[in-house]
């Protein structure tokens, strides 16, 4: 048996506002992540939704930058 637990941080985005608006913005995204966890025994930890349209640089998406901030401060993720 195996007891170690894994751990999922999840990233959801949208590029567009229709994105936004459409059946595919940040909480299906967010639902379908967290249903691909817990079908592959994943412990989803933190999510990071960024809800910024229009930016083309990914770089400048705060919730990607908080992502990597954490993944920076908890390198035993």
């Amino acid at each position: 048996m195996n007891d170690i637990e894994k751990h999922a941080l999840v990233y959801c985005r949208v590029s567009s506002k229709r994105q936004k608006m459409s059946g595919s913005g940040l909480e299906s995204q967010e639902h379908l992540c967290r249903t691909y966890a817990a079908q592959h025994g994943y412990q989803v930890e933190k999510v990071f939704p960024d809800d910024m349209t229009g930016t083309g640089d990914f770089m400048q998406r705060p919730s990607l930058m908080a992502l990597l901030d954490y993944l920076e401060a908890r390198r035993d993720i």
